[in-house]
């Protein structure tokens, strides 16, 4: 954005948004910003003197119009109607099913969805904090899936953002953000999050291992959904023995991990079922309960991608991010090393690298795999005879590696030649590689 722009920003009295954060999910969104005179993040009520935080992800598309509606406003207009036909819900899974939606007699692909949602979402965000510049923008998501990831970097991209601006992360990571901008004394020890909603209840442990150069913040996932759902805190009886399992769960798991502070997030917390797993919880930890711990966080990683200034010295083990180092085994001045292609900790959709070399009396290749939380390493060979034969030293290859997922990966060594004396050939020798079971 240009300097005219911003000073008529600024003329306008428009607020400049330092940092902004959103959750995206089936049932909700979130929105919290840093704004000039913020020190920390600040959640969006959507309800002005209230604590509304919660804006159902809905759409409704307001009949022989092209116009939408979306949160609240969306679902007073499908009450009124009568007719879900105009109405969208379950977003993420229409991107992850990559579903079309008619209304209308127009088809709506799942793309087109998105789009029109953060518009929509983005705009009303703008309009009631009165919002000029905003820097930077982070969403986080349960799972970051390829195919939600770029359909979000594309969806707000149409908004205005550049891609560098935009961040699309874990809500892992949301929660390592979150934690590690309270005061020291709340992660001193392990942290645990609790986030049960309708679809979900899902408990995330955050513990630093403090015995690697640097630090390893790891998060340690478990599925708590097949044993207590979201359906047995609405009867009394299901709702006690929900109660005595959850008891169970965490005396088991604070006897094993020392725990300095409990956050406990998502509509099922809102519900008295846990009466012996809240004084579990409560003994000599710290518990605190609320909605907005992933939106804040995601705002934290947006504030900190402003700020450009490294939050704490630890490597992030999380979902969202790569977990080991990938090295390429070189010959450099008579000896092997191993050059780095890709580091542990970074996002995986935005890690990889791209590098030419001349072969040199070899006919095969070596990767070096290295996680960051442990001292086992594997290696990957690829057999080059694939590539035409030529004198020593006439053959460039370009080796490439990019993620599908945060353990598993491509990589790619295509023939090109050696200028005017070898034409670049179709030559490519693939290879894809699951870290996680190499690695075992």
């Amino acid at each position: 954005m240009d300097k005219e722009v911003v000073k008529n920003e600024i003329a306008d009295n428009k607020i400049e948004i330092f940092a902004l954060g959103i959750d995206f999910a089936n049932d909700y969104s979130q929105i919290s910003v840093v704004g000039a005179n913020d020190r920390e993040p600040v959640s969006l009520s959507t309800l002005k003197g209230d604590k509304r935080y919660l804006i159902p992800t809905v759409m409704y598309k307001k009949r022989e119009i092209n116009e939408w509606s979306i949160g609240d406003g969306a679902l007073q207009l499908n009450y009124d109607d009568e007719d879900d036909s105009q109405t969208v819900k379950n977003i993420l899974n229409i991107i992850t099913d990559n579903e079309e939606i008619i209304i209308e007699n127009t088809v709506y692909k799942a793309k087109d969805i998105l789009d029109i949602y953060f518009r929509e979402l983005l705009a009303y965000a703008k309009k009631i904090l009165n919002a000029g510049l905003i820097h930077e923008i982070a969403i986080t998501i349960e799972k970051p899936e390829k195919t939600i990831i770029d359909s979000i970097y594309n969806a707000v991209e149409k908004c205005g953002f550049k891609r560098e601006n935009i961040r699309v992360i874990s809500h892992a990571e949301a929660f390592i953000y979150y934690t590690i901008n309270q005061d020291r004394n709340v992660w001193i020890n392990d942290v645990a999050v609790f986030d049960f909603n309708d679809d979900h209840f899902i408990y995330k442990r955050l513990n630093v291992v403090k015995n690697k150069k640097p630090n390893i913040i790891n998060i340690t996932e478990v599925d708590l959904s097949t044993i207590i759902s979201h359906s047995m805190i609405l009867e009394t009886d299901s709702r006690q023995k929900a109660d005595l399992i959850f008891c169970d769960f965490l005396v088991d798991e604070f006897r094993k991990h020392i725990t300095s502070a409990v956050y406990l997030t998502g509509i099922g917390f809102y519900k008295n079922w846990a009466e012996k797993s809240l004084e579990e919880m409560c003994n000599k930890r710290r518990v605190f309960k609320g909605y907005n711990l992933f939106v804040k966080g995601a705002c934290y990683a947006a504030l900190k991608k402003y700020k450009k200034i490294s939050t704490v010295d630890h490597i992030f083990q999380c979902e969202g991010r790569t977990s080991s180092n990938i090295g390429l085994m070189i010959e450099h001045e008579g000896r092997n090393i191993v050059m780095l292609l890709s580091k542990a900790g970074t996002n995986w959709y935005d890690a990889g690298a791209k590098v030419e070399c001349i072969i040199d009396n070899i006919n095969q290749i070596q990767f070096v795999f290295n996680p960051a939380a442990s001292n086992i390493s594997g290696n990957v060979i690829l057999d080059l005879s694939k590539l035409p034969e030529r004198k020593n030293k006439t053959t460039r290859v370009e080796i490439s590696v990019t993620y599908r997922s945060g353990d598993v990966c491509d990589i790619e060594v295509k023939d090109l030649g050696f200028g005017d004396f070898e034409k670049a050939t179709d030559v490519v020798i693939k290879e894809t590689v699951d870290i996680a079971n190499l690695l075992l």
